[in-house]
């Protein structure tokens, strides 16, 4: 009984070193590719005060005439594509190793409270930040979402 229990363990174990060696030979041909998802959603602050609403989106990297921001039937949309960092091009034969900043196109679809003023919007983009300011209406809005 221990004989087959020690010839199984051999074998898992070939196996294990068998496809180590396939995976770190995968590995440095460049056979895996990252890829971010088609479209990604950036992380989002919402801010309240007496005068109105703040939204902070993390936006690092972009060229700000690439962010699309617009106020539409009770929605804050916010839309754009980031391009991918950019290595040293002087750096050679570079393979991915780790890759968590997304890029490509992203979208982000928040609903409005009912008492923001939609012509009020106004946004600046500083330090890898999309700020957006929409101050509060007088009164709340009656109109169907």
């Amino acid at each position: 009984m221990s004989m087959q229990a020690h010839a199984w363990g051999s074998n898992f174990s070939k196996l294990a070193d068998h496809m180590r060696s396939m995976l770190d030979e995968m590995q440095s041909h460049n056979f895996f590719h990252s890829h971010a998802p088609h479209t990604f959603e950036p992380p989002v602050n919402l801010y309240e005060a007496k005068e109105g609403y703040f939204f902070c989106m993390e936006l690092a990297g972009m060229p700000p005439q690439g962010i699309d921001v617009r106020v539409d039937k009770g929605h804050l949309y916010i839309c754009g594509e980031r391009p991918k960092p950019a290595v040293d091009e002087s750096a050679t034969d570079i393979s991915v190793a780790l890759m968590e900043i997304d890029s490509g196109q992203f979208k982000r679809k928040l609903p409005l409270p009912d008492d923001v003023d939609a012509n009020s919007i106004t946004a600046r983009y500083r330090d890898g930040f999309l700020w957006i300011s929409i101050a509060r209406e007088s009164r709340p809005r009656q109109d169907d979402r």
